[in-house]
């Protein structure tokens, strides 16, 4: 299993698990969600993914089609371990 390093404490973020996503066939190989911020306090589950190095790539692509703010929650740490803010002068 991937381990979640470097985390930081998602102080005063409401982050949910998602139950049913492991019913649906996810497993804990797969334990970082993606999650794109709505706004102060809000975000979207955007999907699952293995590892750090996969966030990021998937979140570069992400943020090619629709800028944002993204996140990366790690379920076994129960932490954001990653934040990943829109290009700065991006359109």
């Amino acid at each position: 299993m991937a381990e979640c390093e470097d985390s930081e404490k998602a102080s005063g973020l409401a982050l949910f698990s998602y139950p049913g996503l492991l019913q649906g066939g996810a497993t804990m190989e797969s334990p970082f969600d993606i999650l794109k911020k709505i706004d102060l306090v809000n975000f979207e589950w955007v999907e699952l993914v293995r590892d750090l190095r996969t966030a990021e790539a998937r979140i570069q692509e992400l943020q090619a089609g629709s800028l944002g703010e993204y996140v990366v929650y790690c379920r076994r740490t129960q932490q954001v371990v990653a934040r990943f803010k829109p290009p700065i002068g991006g359109a």
